[in-house]
């Protein structure tokens, strides 16, 4: 279907002001003539076809209809035609023929301009990516360089999770994600490789054309390596699976940056540079339960504060002597309860949770201690018991007391 068969231009005010004396059979028949003629061109002499175009019979539109529509049309050579309608056709016509010739002399601009810089482009020069899908391009790109979705990562991370052409963050995008933009394009030569790779926002990338300019911040190497070395460490400490040697020979290469300094190795060894600070931090923290949860929210902690300064902050609070009143290491750093004031902070009798009781409770302790313990339920077991230790009675002996465990 043509462009033009999608739409016909209607001046309302024109049409009403012009067609004020039809009736809504009339209406009917002139706009299926007219949507007709702009579709195909002049209409057929012969008002049987015509009545089939207004669908209508043919008596009825001999009759009623065509002698007034027909003041509408002129006669001419090739049919009747509605003048107005004609030259708006023309007019379109001439429109869509422009924009296929200006489409068509700009792919021919584009993909002619294989392996030269932006505006050298020539008609001339044989197109070398012409007739290939983007998926074919970009496979002969990946093979010119690579890179691995870490690389990605980090790189994005270096540049703060932002286009860093209009500054965009990734969390306000849809879909928050980036798009991967090839500074030097596909279709101009450029390969995959993170060094010809940049992140932007979906409208950015798709404003870019042409436009090989990095916006890259002039650090983003020195960042990069330290965001991607950080990622190799923590990857180093969860061994996967051993690839197969199938898998070995499959595997796709990649190009990683040049080994001129701007990219640091991996730290040695299975903590490495992302648990730095931690052994100490732990050695010094009272409460060592699920250290494997800590270790995941360490770098995090550290990243917000310092290693210093959560290895001082554990060794200058007083701690409550009750384990059960310490948070879990995973807790207190997700927290960052470093911050918290100095002061052991205890909590108050009637907020602490209730332990199992049972004769180690309440038996030998004395009434002074059984005050600093909560209260159990009354009419229970346990309260009789904890009401007789009170009194200075031994619980064995208060009435209605048996010797069971108290729960949360």
């Amino acid at each position: 279907m043509k462009k033009i068969d999608a739409w016909m231009p209607l001046y309302i005010a024109d049409y009403l002001a012009d067609t004020q004396h039809l009736t809504a059979e009339q209406h009917g028949a002139y706009l299926l003539l007219l949507m007709q003629q702009w579709r195909s061109g002049p209409l057929p002499i012969d008002l049987e076809e015509l009545a089939m175009m207004a669908k209508l019979d043919a008596a009825n539109f001999r009759k009623k209809v065509w002698p007034k529509v027909s003041k509408f049309f002129d006669q001419t050579d090739e049919g009747y035609s509605q003048k107005r309608l004609a030259a708006e056709r023309t007019t379109a016509e001439g429109i869509s023929a422009k924009r296929a010739v200006s489409g068509r002399a700009g792919a021919t601009n584009k993909w002619s301009s294989v392996g030269q810089n932006p505006g050298e482009a020539t008609d001339k020069m044989p197109s070398k990516m012409s007739g290939k899908t983007r998926s074919e391009r970009l496979s002969e790109a990946r093979q010119r360089g690579n890179h691995t979705a870490d690389e990605w990562a980090s790189l994005k991370d270096a540049t703060g999770r932002k286009c860093v052409r209009c500054g965009a963050h990734e969390s306000s995008l849809e879909g928050a994600s980036l798009t991967k933009d090839h500074i030097v394009p596909i279709y101009q030569g450029g390969d995959d490789s993170i060094r010809n790779l940049q992140p932007f926002c979906r409208n950015c990338n798709s404003a870019k054309g042409s436009n090989s300019t990095d916006y890259r911040p002039e650090t983003w190497q020195k960042y990069m390596a330290e965001c991607l070395a950080k990622r190799l460490a923590n990857a180093c400490r969860t061994p996967g699976p051993s690839p197969s040697p199938i898998q070995k020979e499959e595997s796709n290469p990649h190009t990683p940056l040049p080994n001129d300094g701007t990219v640091a190795a991996p730290p040695a060894g299975r903590r490495g540079l992302i648990l730095e600070g931690f052994d100490e931090w732990w050695k010094a923290y009272p409460r060592k339960v699920a250290k494997g949860a800590a270790e995941k929210v360490w770098q995090k902690a550290v990243a917000s504060s310092s290693t210093q300064t959560l290895i001082d902050a554990v060794k200058r609070k007083a701690w409550p002597t009750d384990p059960q009143f310490i948070p879990h290491p995973a807790t207190w750093l997700s927290q960052k309860r470093w911050l918290d004031d100095d002061a052991t902070v205890i909590t108050k009798p009637d907020q602490r949770p209730t332990p199992k009781y049972d004769e180690r409770y309440f038996w030998p302790r004395k009434a002074a201690e059984i005050d600093q313990l909560p209260m159990p339920k009354q009419g229970t077991p346990e309260y009789q018991s904890w009401s007789a230790v009170k009194q200075g009675l031994n619980p064995d002996r208060a009435p209605g007391y048996q010797m069971q465990g108290f729960g949360f």
